[in-house]
C-alpha cells in the first residue's frame, strides 16, 4: 500500500509537469483537473495492471488520467469564465418601460452589448 501511494504521488507530480507548456494559458481549475486526473488514473492503472506490470500500469494510467482530467476541466472552466464575464443591465426607455440587455466583457477588455 505504501508503494502504491508513493507511485501515485510520483505520477501526479510527473503528469503535472507534463502540462507545463499549457499551464501558462490555462486556468487554475484545469491545472487541478490535471493533477486529480493523474492521481485517479494512476490508482486505476495500478489496480488494473497484473503481476510485474503494476509500475507501468500506474505510470500509463497517471498519464492518461492527467490528459483526460485536463481536457474535462479546461472545457468546464471555459464555460464558467464566460458566464462570469457577462452581466445584465436595465434602463428605462423613452416609452416608459423597463428594458434589459446583456453585456459581456470582450477580449479587448471592454463591455459589449449582446
Amino acid at each position: 500500500m505504501r508503494n502504491l501511494l508513493a507511485l501515485a504521488a510520483a505520477a501526479a507530480l510527473f503528469t503535472a509537469g507534463l502540462g507545463a507548456p499549457t499551464i501558462a494559458l490555462a486556468s487554475n481549475c484545469s491545472n487541478t483537473g490535471t493533477v486529480v486526473g493523474g492521481v485517479a488514473g494512476a490508482l486505476l492503472g495500478n489496480s488494473v495492471a497484473k503481476g510485474g506490470g503494476k509500475t507501468g500500469g500506474t505510470i500509463i494510467g497517471g498519464l492518461g488520467g492527467a490528459v483526460v482530467g485536463h481536457e474535462i476541466a479546461k472545457r468546464n472552466c471555459g464555460e464558467a469564465r464566460a458566464s462570469e464575464r457577462c452581466r445584465w443591465r436595465s434602463y428605462r426607455g423613452k416609452d416608459g418601460r423597463n428594458h434589459r440587455y446583456q453585456q459581456c466583457m470582450g477580449a479587448d477588455g471592454y463591455w459589449h452589448r449582446r
